[in-house]
């Protein structure tokens, strides 16, 4: 018997470490194509940064993220050669995991920003390639606005509530309003900047719109104070990009140097937290945790003001 459970141990030892090595193996691959693609781009980088202008509020906040650009790369460099160093079976220890996710995240960063660099340099000199710049920066907005009806289908998503009601004539109202930007763009009516000024202004909206619904999702949902509180934390936490779902700590856009990510409340992290709030609402009622707490202590961090984000 007690062989039975050697080979067991042993069985399970090999199988955690084919996983971990699946998962380098994975990390690195990722890695290396955000390292080849900003190493590819170095002098076009530094090129559009030293072309942005500093006039623009939002230009110089990228070239301030530029300034320590070379030192992320030679940092990421350094990871780079210490993560290809390792031996197949050393890939399959878990601290050596940890270090080459750390590699791909820092190579992806440094990928994103060089985009930034480009794109800013790009719309804010309104040169050739400025329209597709202009589309990067909608995209999350578009992608939050065609996300809102799928997040008021969910179960307890209080699809008939005035709050719903608010995100649904918002986002019908923000689909032209997203076009009109882009014609006056085109045509010079208005800036790169109050282009991107309207953006923030609606993202902004948007966040406290969410808000708002989560709240009559947390108050059609809950029965108790402790419920409540449980799910603001997640909602916080979402916010934040803390939870489990969301390890992003920047947004690639030119928005996202001047505004942190968790400045906009976005419909992803909307959805995230509520279903990490409704999974320990039930946990904590199989539990029978929901007795004996206080009050929450009101809404959760920044709810019914972009401002305070």
């Amino acid at each position: 018997m007690t062989g039975a459970l050697a080979a067991l141990g042993i069985a399970a030892w090999l199988t955690v470490g084919a996983v971990t090595r699946a998962g380098s193996r994975k990390d690195l691959a990722r890695g290396d194509r955000s390292y080849a693609s900003v190493s590819t781009d170095l002098d076009v980088t530094e090129l559009n940064a030293r072309t942005i202008p500093q006039s623009s509020s939002y230009g110089s906040s990228v070239v301030e993220k530029h300034r320590n650009f070379l030192n992320r790369y030679n940092a990421t460099t350094g990871l780079s050669n210490r993560v290809h160093a390792l031996t197949p079976k050393a890939l399959g220890r878990r601290s050596n995991l940890k270090l080459v996710r750390e590699y791909a995240d820092a190579a992806a960063e440094l990928d994103a920003l060089d985009d930034v660099i480009a794109d800013s340099n790009a719309l804010l000199n309104k040169l050739t390639a400025w329209p597709t710049a202009w589309d990067r920066q909608l995209a999350p907005f578009r992608s939050d606005l065609a996300g809102v009806e799928q997040l008021l289908s969910k179960r307890h998503g209080q699809r008939d509530s005035a709050t719903a009601a608010a995100l649904r004539s918002f986002r019908d109202a923000s689909l032209p309003e997203i076009e009109r930007w882009t014609a006056e763009l085109a045509d010079g009516t208005i800036t790169p900047e109050t282009a991107l000024d309207g953006l923030r202004d609606a993202r902004s909206h948007l966040s406290v719109l969410l808000k708002n619904h989560a709240e009559t999702v947390i108050e059609g949902l809950t029965k108790t104070d402790r419920e409540a509180k449980l799910m603001r934390t997640e909602m916080e936490n979402a916010q934040e990009g803390t939870d489990r779902h969301r390890k992003q700590t920047y947004e690639p856009s030119i928005l996202g140097p001047v505004y942190p990510s968790y400045y906009f409340f976005s419909v992803p992290a909307s959805n995230s937290g509520l279903n990490t709030g409704v999974g320990s609402v039930s946990s904590a009622r199989g539990a029978g945790g929901t007795t004996g707490y206080g009050s929450s202590g009101g809404s959760f961090s920044g709810s019914g003001s972009s401002s305070s984000l």
